[in-house]
Protein backbone atom coordinates (compact mmCIF):
# COMPACT_ATOMS: atom_id res chain seq x y z
CA UNK A 1 0.00 0.00 0.00
CA UNK A 2 1.02 3.46 -0.66
CA UNK A 3 0.82 6.49 1.73
CA UNK A 4 -1.51 8.16 -1.49
CA UNK A 5 -3.92 5.58 -1.12
CA UNK A 6 -4.58 7.35 2.71
CA UNK A 7 -4.67 10.48 1.38
CA UNK A 8 -7.57 9.71 -1.17
CA UNK A 9 -9.77 7.77 1.71
CA UNK A 10 -12.88 10.09 2.13
CA UNK A 11 -13.97 11.25 5.97
CA UNK A 12 -17.19 9.36 5.73
CA UNK A 13 -15.39 5.95 4.96
CA UNK A 14 -13.01 6.52 8.27
CA UNK A 15 -15.90 6.99 10.32
CA UNK A 16 -17.56 4.18 8.94
CA UNK A 17 -15.11 2.17 9.44
CA UNK A 18 -14.16 3.35 12.56
CA UNK A 19 -17.31 2.23 13.70
CA UNK A 20 -17.20 -0.79 12.67
CA UNK A 21 -14.07 -1.26 14.99
CA UNK A 22 -15.28 -0.04 17.93
CA UNK A 23 -18.71 -1.83 18.17
CA UNK A 24 -17.59 -4.42 20.13
CA UNK A 25 -15.44 -1.85 22.23
CA UNK A 26 -15.76 -2.43 25.61
CA UNK A 27 -15.99 -0.35 29.27
CA UNK A 28 -12.44 0.02 29.54
CA UNK A 29 -10.67 3.79 30.38
CA UNK A 30 -9.61 5.67 27.78
CA UNK A 31 -6.30 5.17 28.39
CA UNK A 32 -6.64 1.59 27.26
CA UNK A 33 -8.73 2.76 24.31
CA UNK A 34 -5.52 5.05 23.06
CA UNK A 35 -3.01 2.41 23.68
CA UNK A 36 -5.23 -0.45 21.87
CA UNK A 37 -5.43 2.23 19.30
CA UNK A 38 -1.79 2.70 19.06
CA UNK A 39 -0.95 -0.55 19.14
CA UNK A 40 -3.25 -1.53 15.91
CA UNK A 41 -1.57 1.47 13.99
CA UNK A 42 1.88 0.13 14.42
CA UNK A 43 0.82 -3.64 13.93
CA UNK A 44 -1.27 -2.45 10.88
CA UNK A 45 1.49 -0.37 9.41
CA UNK A 46 3.81 -3.39 9.92
CA UNK A 47 1.39 -5.65 8.06
CA UNK A 48 1.64 -3.00 4.96
CA UNK A 49 4.95 -2.13 5.35
CA UNK A 50 4.80 1.47 6.11
CA UNK A 51 5.99 3.62 8.89
CA UNK A 52 3.79 4.65 11.60
CA UNK A 53 4.10 8.56 11.40
CA UNK A 54 3.59 9.50 7.95
CA UNK A 55 0.32 7.48 8.40
CA UNK A 56 -0.53 9.87 11.09
CA UNK A 57 0.36 12.96 9.19
CA UNK A 58 -1.92 11.52 6.26
CA UNK A 59 -4.79 10.82 9.02
CA UNK A 60 -4.49 14.86 10.50
CA UNK A 61 -4.81 16.13 6.89
CA UNK A 62 -7.91 14.08 6.24
CA UNK A 63 -9.76 15.60 9.40
CA UNK A 64 -8.56 18.93 8.55
CA UNK A 65 -9.14 18.66 4.64
CA UNK A 66 -12.17 16.75 5.66
CA UNK A 67 -15.91 17.90 5.31
CA UNK A 68 -16.49 19.71 8.55
CA UNK A 69 -20.14 18.11 8.34
CA UNK A 70 -17.85 14.56 8.62
CA UNK A 71 -15.07 15.59 11.23
CA UNK A 72 -17.90 16.93 13.81
CA UNK A 73 -19.92 13.84 13.09
CA UNK A 74 -16.91 11.61 13.70
CA UNK A 75 -16.23 13.65 16.73
CA UNK A 76 -19.42 13.71 18.32
CA UNK A 77 -19.45 9.30 17.82
CA UNK A 78 -16.37 8.84 19.78
CA UNK A 79 -17.66 11.77 22.54
CA UNK A 80 -20.57 9.16 22.89
CA UNK A 81 -19.05 5.21 22.26
CA UNK A 82 -15.71 6.23 24.03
Amino acid sequence: MRLDHIYSVDLSQVRHSIAAWLGGADRRGPEAHVAAAAVALIAICERFKMKPRPVLEAAERIMRDGNPVEVRALRMYLKEEL
